[in-house]
């Protein structure tokens, strides 16, 4: 294998590992934007991640991440031939 079939490969082994983190730090941040939430259900990152796997199962962590990389792969691997 070419060494940019193996990034193309981990780039999107990386973008499905990480998409969770991501989905529960937007759901975070946008929560926190609204002055006196500062509580509930995404008070801290294991809450946060309790409460989407509880209201919208396990999938709800990894929902549209086919979208993420089919954005953050080429950008990867563009920037892997061109540097």
């Amino acid at each position: 294998m070419t060494k940019y079939k193996l990034s193309g490969i981990g780039n999107a082994v990386v973008d499905i590992i990480s998409h969770a983190d991501d989905v529960v730090k937007t759901r975070q941040q946008t929560r926190m934007a609204i002055p006196g939430r500062e509580t509930g259900p995404y008070r801290s990152y294991v809450s946060s991640i309790r409460h989407v796997a509880t209201t919208e199962g396990v999938t709800g962590l990894l929902n549209g991440w086919v979208w993420r990389c089919c954005l953050r792969v080429p950008l990867g691997l563009a920037l892997v031939n061109f540097v």
